[in-house]
């Protein structure tokens, strides 16, 4: 529909409709072409030819623009993808049923210690603990993918990055994530402390009553606190 409306805009008339091929299990040409949904509808496409692709970009850059800024829309699209490619749909629910299974054989997390309602964290509905965060933090710290994983936190001075401005001592020292949703406050991530051990640490906050800057102040001077020993 979208590239329908930007050729009539145009002046370009397009007479029959537009369709797509799909190149995973009905390659462009091969006579399978669906109207805009994933199910071949059996009509012919005579004469096709690729116009154009999209290639995703790797995960590797994709989790660095989920986490250090934090884009809530994409990790809901993210879940999606999920259910697409491991399961067997693109959907909310799918994904989750990867996701928790994942955590609870693979990472050691207890599946009560954590609870889906979205898959961006906005909703208040959601629910974690600070041993679940620690779990996989240090699921991740062993995983061949470490570097990445660490590389696409946030971290203080950064910029973009939701650290920017906050713990500015702890240049170098403190990789983490942040959550933020209406009186709740979080920061769970790795720290280097002043004798250089690494430590990982949670930080969960709710219901304090107290303004956010407050809250996030009062995180990051025990997050400084903890460093200093």
């Amino acid at each position: 529909a979208a590239l329908l409306t930007a050729l009539e805009r145009k002046g370009i008339a397009v007479e029959g409709g537009v369709r797509i091929a799909w190149d995973e299990g009905d390659p462009v040409g091969d006579g399978s072409c669906t109207t805009g949904g994933k199910e071949p509808l059996g009509v012919a496409c005579p004469g096709s030819f690729r116009l154009t692709g999209l290639r995703s970009p790797p995960m590797s850059e994709i989790i660095k623009a989920i986490l250090e800024p934090s884009k809530n829309w994409m990790t809901e699209q993210l879940v999606k993808t999920l259910g697409a490619t491991r399961g067997e749909e693109g959907s909310w629910r799918e994904g989750f049923r990867i996701e928790s299974e994942f955590l609870t054989d693979q990472v050691g997390v207890d599946s009560l210690d954590i609870f889906y309602q979205d898959g961006s964290g906005l909703s208040a509905y959601n629910l974690l603990t600070p041993r679940a965060l620690v779990r996989i933090f240090e699921f991740m710290r062993r995983s061949p993918h470490a570097g990445i994983f660490r590389d696409a936190l946030a971290s203080p001075g950064e910029d973009p990055g939701t650290l920017r401005r906050r713990l500015l001592p702890l240049e170098d020292r403190v990789f983490a994530k942040t959550g933020t949703i209406n009186h709740v406050n979080s920061l769970s991530g790795y720290l280097l402390t002043g004798s250089g051990r690494e430590l990982i640490f949670s930080v969960l906050t709710n219901g304090s009553g107290l303004p956010s800057g407050v809250v996030r102040a009062g995180i990051d001077q025990v997050v400084q606190a903890v460093a200093r020993r």
